[in-house]
């Protein structure tokens, strides 16, 4: 568990943790103003993240100053062309961890019985490999309509023994520090659809004050004209509020 420890102290090296997501086109293709990850990583200024989300087959192209930063690697994952029910395994966490992984993420998908079998089989077997090789692993829970309580959710998760939640951003602060009180996981709050510049630092700062952990902002950071002077502002609100 040593080096496990150690990894979520990389990760959490400063109070909240800023992490841009760049697997969106393993879901959905082509991202708009994401063509071409080398463009778009080579005008970010990797010190100002705490880490990235990569797909395992994008690895090996990230420019080598992300090499300096917490590599978050999927490991698993689906398409946005069809009926979002389950995942398929992409890569093995030990696959991970000899690419340079410093934690894991997978969705957990709790809407139905056959998912819920699938969601809490997948976690169990993730949550012993990842032990194995000392990778945090990070669970990701986005409601999906279903008649499931996020706060039920993340309880679940946290039951079966992941290290670290992603979710999406609660609708005031009162239900963030519920969720912090019904897990006692870091809680890490993902972006979603694009949000106005200032409308998002308001939430953001809202969210940072109730206690969430920090955001993994994929759209809503490398979309924007100004990369570093958005994620710079956000840094900025996580630190400071």
């Amino acid at each position: 568990m040593l080096g496990k420890t150690i990894r979520l102290n990389r990760l959490f090296k400063r109070p909240k943790a800023l992490i841009m997501a760049l697997d969106y086109g393993l879901f959905s293709g082509v991202p708009q103003n994401f063509v071409n990850m080398n463009t778009v990583l080579n005008k970010v200024d990797v010190n100002i993240l705490d880490g990235i989300v990569i797909s395992p087959g994008q690895i090996k192209n990230i420019p080598a100053a992300f090499h300096q930063t917490n590599l978050i690697v999927r490991v698993d994952g689906c398409t946005v062309f069809g009926d979002f029910k389950f995942t398929e395994m992409i890569t093995s966490v030990e696959r991970a961890a000899q690419m340079g992984a410093d934690a894991i993420l997978a969705f957990a998908i709790i809407n139905d019985k056959d998912a819920n079998y699938d969601f809490i089989k997948r976690l169990r077997a993730l949550i012993e490999a990842s032990e194995k090789v000392g990778l945090p692993l990070i669970a990701e829970y986005l409601p999906t309509g279903k008649e499931v309580k996020q706060r039920d959710a993340l309880r679940i998760i946290a039951e079966i023994g992941a290290d670290i939640i992603k979710t999406s951003i609660p609708q005031s602060a009162e239900e963030m520090k519920d969720l912090l009180q019904v897990t006692n996981l870091p809680i890490l709050l993902a972006g979603g659809s694009k949000t106005k510049d200032e409308e998002m630092f308001t939430v953001v700062e809202s969210m940072m004050n109730a206690g969430a952990n920090g955001i993994v902002f994929g759209r809503n950071a490398w979309s924007r004209d100004d990369i570093n002077g958005y994620l710079q502002r956000l840094s900025g609100i996580i630190l400071n509020g």
